[in-house]
């Protein structure tokens, strides 16, 4: 048995910490930081469209008011019209007067003349002779109807002059009242408009307020209603999810402290022992415990050649040997292993003579099939020499299926492996 080479392949787990779950209260409260954003955005969007509304209402109101001040315009031009003929007809008025006043001194004037020559009549008639008494009485007589049709012509003509402008002045007045009634009643059909513009406006937009504030009223009722169902959802999913993951952290507390686990202290020496693989999965292992503090896990153990380890893919992936001697474990288990939690790995050798060497990588991890199992390695530290680390990310070769960068097989005559180059 001396003559044999005794080579030992082991990995180990380090301390695995699971933190507190936090990341469910920043989920609720991102999501309603955004539903509040979007009730915000939407909130604003209706104040800009209000507003937009009410200015336009507001350039309408401004133009009818622009409107209403060029018509008062219009009717002060017109009210000064009347005001200047007023001033004509009162003009006219008193030139009649005046004119009357002149006839009226004129008539004086002839009454006084009248009297004047009566006078001189009744002077002439105590000096005049007898014969010469029938001419004066006819020329009197004469000079009284003369005086008389004067008299009838003037009174005529005053009466004709009053009545003309008593006419004048009555048709005047009936225009002036006319006028006037037309612009009060323009006034008040303008005001009577502009206060239903400004009723129907207001109580337009008072309308559409209470119609959008009940329809407003009405989404945020949805929406609270929807966000309260969310919530609970996302309470009831929270719930779900804390419950998984405090099921995985009991199944991994207990994959690490339980009696699954290489570090557990019920085992007390080195042999075979059932491991928690997965929640669901349990397999048997070797496990260490007297080399390097014990609590090692063996996926390779090689030492009188009585196994063969010139295998095929499938054999390599699923495992062979007996673990009591010589086997290997399964790239697969080796992988669902070590994408679990962080692992170490130590390599151990001994040749015929007794000289032994060590190799310890800080990290080990082997991808998926999928991946070709491609080695993941970290630091090295040890004694055997450093063989592992031109060998990283390389993928898992055999004879079968060839992943190496070589130009001929590697393992055609090594069995399988990591294999860099030849």
């Amino acid at each position: 048995m001396g003559t044999k080479v005794r080579l030992v392949c082991l990995l180990v787990t380090i301390s695995w910490v699971s933190g507190p779950i936090s990341a469910t209260d920043d989920i609720g409260a991102g999501l309603l930081k955004a539903k509040l954003d979007f009730l915000q955005e939407k909130l604003q969007e209706i104040e800009h469209n209000l507003l937009s509304t009410m200015d336009r209402k507001l350039d309408h109101l401004r133009n009818k008011l622009d409107e209403l001040e060029h018509d008062m315009k219009a009717r002060d031009e017109k009210l000064d019209l009347v005001e200047h003929s007023w001033k004509e007809v009162g003009s006219t008025v008193k030139a009649m007067d005046e004119s009357l006043l002149n006839k009226v001194s004129d008539f004086e004037e002839s009454m006084k003349t009248r009297d004047d020559l009566w006078e001189e009549i009744a002077r002439g008639m105590n000096t005049t002779h007898t014969n010469s008494s029938f001419q004066l009485e006819d020329k009197l007589t004469t000079l009284d109807n003369k005086l008389s049709t004067l008299e009838d012509k003037l009174t005529t003509k005053l009466n004709n002059l009053e009545g003309t402008q008593q006419a004048d002045f009555t048709k005047l007045k009936s225009e002036t009242k006319k006028l006037l009634d037309l612009q009060a009643e323009y006034v008040k059909n303008h005001t009577s408009q502009m206060e239903h513009i400004a009723n129907t406006t207001e109580s337009h937009s008072c309308l559409k307020l209470g119609d959008l504030e009940g329809k407003l009223t009405a989404k945020l009722n949805d929406l609270e209603g929807k966000q309260q169902a969310d919530l609970k959802k996302l309470q009831t999913e929270t719930k779900k999810l804390f419950d998984l993951q405090t099921e995985y952290i009991k199944n991994q507390t207990t994959r690490m402290e339980g009696p699954g686990i290489c570090k557990n202290a019920s085992m007390t020496g080195s042999g075979i022992y059932q491991i928690q693989l997965t929640p669901q999965q349990k397999i048997s292992a070797y496990c260490e415990q007297g080399s390097f503090g014990g609590g090692w896990l063996v996926f390779q153990h090689r030492f009188n050649g009585q196994v063969s380890f010139d295998r095929g893919w499938t054999e390599y992936r699923n495992g062979f040997g007996n673990l009591g001697g010589e086997f290997w474990l399964g790239l697969e288990y080796l992988h669902k292993l070590t994408t679990a939690r962080k692992y170490e790995l130590i390599v151990e050798v001994k040749d015929y003579h007794g000289n032994y060497g060590f190799a310890r990588y800080s990290e080990f991890e082997v991808g998926s099939e999928g991946d070709g199992y491609s080695l993941s390695l970290g630091k090295y530290t040890g004694t055997a020499g450093d063989s592992f680390t031109i060998r990283r990310y390389t993928k898992f070769s055999t004879k079968d299926k060839d992943n190496d960068n070589s130009s001929i097989s590697c393992t055609s005559g090594y069995g399988g492996a990591w294999c860099f180059s030849c």
